[in-house]
C-alpha cells in the first residue's frame, strides 16, 4: 500500500475510526437495524425470501 508506505492519509483514516469508536452505541446499534431492514426488504422484494 503506497499511502500506507508514505503515510499519505494515515492520518485521516486514524481519526476516521477514532470517530467511529466515539460513537454511543445506540446509534451504532441504530445504523445496524437500519441497515439489515433494508437489506431485508431488498431481498424480499428481490424474490430473495419467500
Amino acid at each position: 500500500m503506497l499511502w500506507l508506505e508514505r503515510g499519505l492519509g494515515f492520518e485521516a483514516f486514524s481519526s476516521a475510526s477514532l470517530r467511529l469508536l466515539s460513537w454511543p452505541a445506540s446509534e451504532v446499534l441504530d445504523l445496524l437495524a437500519t441497515g439489515s431492514f433494508l437489506l431485508a426488504a431488498y431481498l424480499f422484494s428481490r424474490g430473495r425470501i419467500r
